[in-house]
């Protein structure tokens, strides 16, 4: 028995982990997009679905070939090196971690889909009460114990409007298709 085919037993585990896992990430997210119907407003999270659902198909295979009798699979448990473990042990942590952080970002997974515009439309009500709000707060204070203005601070005044304009622009802006 050759040392690659030592290592095969452990990549055929990491490789069901991983593929259970990805078929799990992708079934969340396009699950989601389908029950908010948001196909064809949240293409970042049909992609992302996308993704996640053919890794999980290349892992599942991976891990068929490696059980598989004859030819094909012996060559596949024959290639089957301490890189690839290295490299599938890592893919499974990070699959297996990825569900533990669900539990700790309920907004994310209450709303169903990361990439739904409702997190968007939080974020940027964030934006504009923790970071636009007290930066022209500072602006106006520091303009009235100077003299006059200097161009730094109209520059900074003027970034500013515009990003609180984009902002509730971007808030008030209907969603095609009725998605959120």
């Amino acid at each position: 028995m050759t040392e690659s085919l030592e290592w095969w037993p452990l990549g055929l585990a990491f490789n069901a982990i991983i593929g259970m896992s990805y078929f799990a990430i992708a079934w969340s997210l396009l699950t989601a997009v389908d029950r908010n119907d948001t196909w064809r407003t949240n293409p970042l999270g049909v992609a992302t679905g996308a993704i996640f659902l053919t890794c999980a198909m290349g892992h599942a295979f991976h891990t068929l070939h490696l059980m598989e009798p004859g030819a094909v699979g012996e060559a596949s448990r024959f290639g089957y090196d301490g890189h690839m473990l290295y490299a599938d042990a890592a893919t499974a942590t990070v699959g297996v971690w990825y569900w533990t952080l669900r539990r700790k970002f309920p907004s994310f997974t209450r709303r169903g889909s990361p990439y739904d515009r409702s997190v968007d439309q939080e974020f940027v009500r964030w934006l504009i009460a923790e970071v636009i709000e007290p930066l022209e707060a500072s602006i106006e204070v520091e303009e009235s114990d100077r003299r006059g203005p200097t161009t730094l601070h109209h520059v900074v005044d003027e970034v500013t409007l515009k990003a609180r304009a984009r902002a509730l622009q971007y808030l008030e802006t209907p969603v095609e298709g009725g998605g959120s």
